[in-house]
């Protein structure tokens, strides 16, 4: 009998071990498959979002943080909620500021489009003079993204809109209703 028992275990551990080394094998082609799926799904993401975006009207960025920016070609007479409208319909919003990392990476990106427009953001001090909050997301711009030197200054008491200043390679508020390109920040789609 302990013949037998002992004979079973030496069968379980061969067994055993045989499976081991074929899960062993299998590891670096499961992970390699992995690997493939989530670059599909990354791709498929990215598809979804920029599918509503028109290429003849804006310049599309690479993706960055799991967010496209969407860059208008042509300049508008720029009015926060219209504009908003336009980023909404495409799955976004007014370009937020996160950080001054976001706000490098993009304004860099308005540098390499070119020209001496401005390109207007999210952020405004319409309801507060002073107090610069997102159009979107009602959120406070971070105090750490830093403006031009002297900036924003309410110059003639009528700057209440935020945009990059190309021609100064940085933030800089102006007025609302005035002709500016505009940034859309898309997420990705899930």
């Amino acid at each position: 009998m302990i013949e037998d028992i002992d004979s079973n275990v030496k069968l379980t551990l061969s067994k055993s071990q045989s499976i081991f080394d074929v899960v062993q094998r299998l590891e670096p082609k499961v992970d390699k498959i992995d690997s493939k799926v989530m670059d599909i799904d990354l791709r498929t993401r990215i598809i979804r979002t920029i599918q509503r975006v028109d290429k003849q009207d804006y310049h599309i960025s690479d993706v960055h943080n799991d967010r496209v920016y969407v860059y208008s070609k042509q300049e508008v007479a720029f009015e926060l909620k219209k504009e908003n409208d336009k980023c909404e319909l495409m799955g976004g919003y007014l370009l937020e500021l996160d950080d001054e990392a976001e706000k490098l990476y993009t304004l860099d990106l308005a540098k390499k489009i070119g020209g001496d427009a401005r390109f207007a953001l999210g952020g405004n001090d319409v309801a507060t003079e002073g107090t610069w909050v997102y159009y979107h997301s009602k959120k406070p711009v971070p105090s750490d993204v830093q403006w031009l030197p002297g900036e924003p200054n309410n110059h003639a008491a009528g700057e209440n809109c935020m945009a990059f200043r190309m021609t100064h390679n940085g933030l800089n508020d102006f007025p609302c209703g005035q002709n500016a390109r505009f940034i859309c920040e898309l997420p990705l789609a899930p």
